[in-house]
């Protein structure tokens, strides 16, 4: 198994692979000529695509974060839009392969938070598992919202100049 970038010929491959979890998105996958968003990798296994990511670096989604307390005046932001991993390749490592490469590319961004909204599926608490296993936290919301649960989930990402020597 292997991740690489997507490319224009992972498109069907990408919307074949998602049909069944998110068909609305695999529907435009399936009918584009272009990336949905402007990071996307895949994970191949023998030719077939059996995980993917996909996410922003210049985005404006982090701006939503003021909401939350513990929000920092330097927080940059990475959002992850979407992940799935085909669920015969579950429990093989490559969903965190596939975040430990989006952490990367994070970097490489400039940003240092990475901020992801679990699907409210009735597979919501393994995703929270999931995602808690690869470090991420539920973020409290500001008192304004404080009668809502939690429902982002962000990890700090942290550079080798913030290390401590």
């Amino acid at each position: 198994m292997h991740l690489r970038e997507v490319n224009p010929s992972d498109y069907s491959s990408i919307g074949n692979l998602i049909r069944g979890w998110a068909p609305d998105d695999a529907h435009a996958y399936l009918l584009r000529h272009e990336q949905l968003n402007d990071y996307e990798v895949v994970a191949v296994n023998e030719d077939t695509i059996v995980g993917w990511i996909s996410g922003h670096h210049q985005s404006s989604s982090w701006e939503n974060l003021a909401r939350y307390e513990d929000m920092q005046a330097d927080w940059m932001c990475s959002y992850i839009v979407k992940m799935y991993v085909s669920p015969s390749s579950r429990s093989q490592g490559i969903g965190q392969q596939l975040i430990s490469r989006f952490e990367a590319a994070t970097l490489e961004a400039g940003r240092n938070l990475i901020v992801v909204l679990p699907d409210e599926t009735k597979e919501l608490a393994r995703l929270r598992r999931f995602y808690e296993s690869c470090g991420f936290k539920l973020m409290a919301p500001s008192s304004e919202y404080s009668r809502m649960k939690p429902w982002l989930m962000a990890k700090a990402i942290v550079t080798q100049a913030d290390s401590p020597a």
